[in-house]
């Protein structure tokens, strides 16, 4: 099984950050690549939703239903594909507060289940799950950079 980890600061609060990561509808806005999300409440378990991923992968587009699952006290949003194109595809956000504003940690497992293609596809895949969430990042909250790096002016865009 592949994991893709990322880990970006922004001058957000934690709380800030959370509330825009849990509108999972607004990535496509800021991440080119995804083509489209469709987030359905659940009504019956407050603070879950089923969420619909198209994402372009390759030549094609990947598609997704997951579980999603926003933990406010604990600053976390967990997700696990409920049927779609992975095998096996979860993970989660953790938001951390930093003197600087927020750590927001982005981590996925994922196996597409096609072990002669998984040194194709994998690699691949990873790529594109990084640089998506590094562009909506970046394109939700100004200031986004790697952790470690200087911040930039404060202030969400």
């Amino acid at each position: 099984m592949r994991c893709a980890e990322l880990t970006l600061l922004v001058d957000e609060s934690p709380a800030e950050v959370l509330d825009a990561l849990a509108d999972l509808s607004g990535f496509p806005a800021h991440a080119p690549d995804v083509r489209s999300v469709v987030v359905v409440p659940d009504p019956e378990r407050p603070g879950e939703s089923v969420s619909r991923w198209e994402v372009h992968f390759r030549s094609g587009t990947l598609r997704w239903s997951e579980r999603d699952r926003v933990d406010r006290e604990n600053l976390r949003i967990d997700f696990a594909q409920e049927d779609g194109d992975f095998q096996h595809f979860e993970g989660s956000w953790q938001l951390r507060e930093v003197p600087s504003g927020c750590e927001i940690r982005f981590v996925a497992r994922f196996d597409f289940g096609v072990v002669s293609l998984a040194q194709l596809l994998d690699p691949a895949a990873e790529r594109v799950l990084k640089d998506n969430v590094a562009r909506a990042l970046t394109g939700w909250f100004t200031g986004a950079r790697p952790a470690g790096a200087v911040p930039a002016a404060a202030g969400r865009s």
